[in-house]
């Protein structure tokens, strides 16, 4: 994740989770990863 966040530029925390969050959004959009979402939470597998 340290090699993704630099790709991104992210820095702070905030922006570190924001491209965790956007790389597994990726791999659920491919069909790579399943996602379940309720109760104000999402959980990626």
């Amino acid at each position: 994740m340290d090699t993704l966040a630099s790709r991104l530029g992210a820095v702070s925390v905030g922006e570190r989770a924001a491209a965790v969050e956007l790389a597994l959004e990726a791999l659920y959009l491919a069909k790579r990863v399943d996602k379940v979402t309720g109760e104000g939470e999402t959980v990626y597998g």
